[in-house]
């Protein structure tokens, strides 16, 4: 239930582009996704020395009929910028991880 975006793209528009407020990419992300189902959570990892995304993200959605529905759709444009989406299954368990969140990313 996990959906794997490639946001390389959105990020090089923004770098290029020097927003004088910083984006919020997860918020973007989530309104969009949101309307295809309920968003359990939603990570995008960030470069500590630069500040900018790493250019991926993930959503997890409650069910697999949500992830589904988003995959359905043929594009994904978040302020002018295609998103590149395929689904992704969860990390398997190592050690001593246990919680559903933990094994889920």
């Amino acid at each position: 239930m996990i959906l794997f975006c490639d946001i390389r793209q959105q990020q090089q528009q923004q770098q290029d582009a020097a927003p004088s407020e910083p984006c919020d990419y997860e918020g973007e992300l989530r309104e969009h996704f949101a309307q295809f189902g309920h968003i359990r959570k939603c990570i995008i990892p960030f470069d500590k020395e630069t500040g900018f995304h790493r250019g991926m993200g993930w959503i997890q959605f409650s069910s697999e009929e949500e992830l589904q529905n988003a995959l359905q759709q043929e594009n994904h444009i978040i302020d002018g910028v295609k998103l590149h989406i395929q689904a992704q299954r969860p990390k398997i368990l190592q050690g001593d991880q246990t919680s559903d969140e933990e094994k889920d990313f």
